[in-house]
């Protein structure tokens, strides 16, 4: 198996063969992991996988977990982690809260408004930061399933679905589990 972990924006298409599920993690520790066990299912099945990954590590203090490295798997699995990028949008701001949470006053309106904000607007941020690679790979083959794996990855499955219409979308990689 070979691996690449890119940035949002960095990504090359030429290595994934015929044969390929997409997976978006979402940004949740608990969709990391639905993630992070839907690649190694799909690498094992002899699939090549291009995992969007959203999960910012540093936020919650837990370490990334990745599919290990099976000896007779095959395939590519190509890691694009978009956290960074979707930091700098307004949702990420309107979450970070920035120098709001120097002040007593600012710090409340950032925990009862700005935060909820930005929040409810990170699904659509998300693909809004992936968006412009998952239209390089659109020119590609088609894959074989979208996988998502939390509730703010559900925009961007829908969008993906939207471009690779009759593919199916589901929580798990295909012969796989949730």
């Amino acid at each position: 198996m070979t691996m690449a972990h890119l940035v949002s924006g960095e990504l090359d298409p030429s290595p994934i063969s015929e044969r390929w599920i997409l997976v978006l993690g979402g940004v949740t520790r608990q969709g990391h992991r639905r993630a992070s066990r839907a690649a190694a299912t799909a690498l094992a099945s002899g699939l090549d996988v291009v995992w969007f990954d959203g999960y910012d590590e540093t936020e919650e203090g837990f370490p990334r977990e990745f599919p290990s490295a099976g000896k007779d798997e095959g395939g590519h699995l190509v890691t694009v982690d978009f956290a960074e990028a979707e930091s700098h949008t307004v949702s990420g701001r309107l979450r970070d809260g920035g120098r709001l949470k120097a002040s007593p006053m600012g710090r409340w309106v950032w925990k009862q408004l700005l935060r909820r904000i930005g929040s409810l607007l990170r699904p659509r941020a998300c693909w809004a930061t992936i968006r412009s690679d998952i239209r390089i790979l659109s020119d590609r083959r088609t894959p074989d399933a979208i996988v998502y794996t939390d509730p703010v990855a559900i925009t961007s499955a829908w969008y993906a679905a939207r471009i690779w219409t009759g593919v199916s979308v589901s929580t798990a990689a295909p012969g796989g589990y949730e």
